[in-house]
């Protein structure tokens, strides 16, 4: 069977450019396609075959991407503020409970830590709701800029380090599973 590479390089280019140009399938959505190709018999007919139907169920994919991991310096005494930015790369809407985790191996941890919304990314939070209480949901595609807010405690020495992670909690099938969204290091 021979195989017209120009019309299969055509319905390639045209998939891919097409995946490119609109937004992907929902879930639960079909995906159906039918392979053909064309070859010539012995008698130099052109003959067509078709391959049987394939349809494909999309399913819901969950992901989150946080930018960026962030390494500061701080001041005894002072305040940080760690920008960051949250968004669901998934293909759903989904809900997330943030988390905290300081680190048992650095030198101190920060005190008063908590995660505000901060919209506008001007550097200041939006409001005084803290996301380390209750959940956040997000759209797929959906970002929210949040800022990690925390001070460093007096009795803190030069040349320490604080590292602490940001997870988010997901519960899936009974099970739950810790995800570490970024590593933050403050040192002095």
């Amino acid at each position: 069977m021979k195989i017209n590479k120009k019309k299969f390089s055509a319905l390639s280019f045209l998939f891919f450019f097409s995946l490119e140009a609109h937004a992907f399938p929902q879930p639960g959505s079909y995906i159906s396609n039918v392979a053909s190709g064309d070859y010539t018999d012995e008698m130099g007919n052109v003959l067509l075959v078709n391959s049987n139907p394939v349809a494909l169920e999309v399913q819901k994919t969950y992901s989150l991407t946080l930018v960026q991991n962030q390494n500061q310096y701080g001041v005894v005494g002072g305040a940080v503020n760690l920008p960051h930015v949250l968004t669901n790369t998934g293909n759903t809407a989904d809900r997330y409970t943030l988390g905290l985790v300081q680190s048992s191996t650095d030198n101190f941890d920060l005190s008063n830590v908590k995660v505000y919304a901060d919209r506008d990314q001007n550097g200041l939070p939006d409001n005084t709701e803290d996301l380390l209480v209750g959940s956040i949901e997000l759209n797929a595609g959906q970002s929210l800029a949040v800022l990690l807010v925390g001070s460093i405690p007096t009795n803190v020495s030069f040349n320490q380090l604080s590292s602490l992670d940001l997870i988010y909690l997901r519960r899936t099938f009974g099970f739950q599973v810790d995800i570490t969204l970024w590593a933050i290091k403050i040192k002095i």
